[in-house]
């Protein structure tokens, strides 16, 4: 089992913020940046917890504040507008789940980094 040192740690916080800058810009995943640009207008910082990949659509785990997370389920190909209102879970309730170690490594750093925004 790896170690989370940190220079993991300054990697991964490398990595969620280019992520962030990236969706927010429309350069990975346009469909989500449109679609959390309008369920989330005053959204600035989109961080990725978890993107899972689904037959017909993406399906997206977002960060959104300190205490919500966004489950954007993108449609692939032409429709990239979502056809319903993104599901919302509490942080505390997801972080119950069985959570990868790698997944619970992720949102700590993201909630670091909205923490130290907001």
């Amino acid at each position: 089992m790896a170690v989370f040192t940190k220079s993991l740690k300054t990697e991964l916080r490398a990595q969620l913020l280019d992520q962030s800058r990236r969706i927010m810009a429309g350069i990975d995943a346009p469909g989500l940046a449109k679609n959390l640009k309008k369920y989330f207008p005053s959204l600035s910082q989109a961080i990725l917890i978890d993107h899972l990949p689904e037959q017909g659509e993406d399906i997206y785990l977002i960060l959104i504040n300190l205490n919500e997370i966004a489950v954007m389920e993108i449609p692939r190909g032409d429709l990239e507008t979502m056809k319903s209102y993104p599901e919302i879970l509490q942080v505390d309730t997801y972080r119950s789940k069985r959570l990868r170690r790698d997944s619970r490594q992720r949102l700590d750093m993201a909630l670091q980094l909205i923490g130290s925004t907001s």
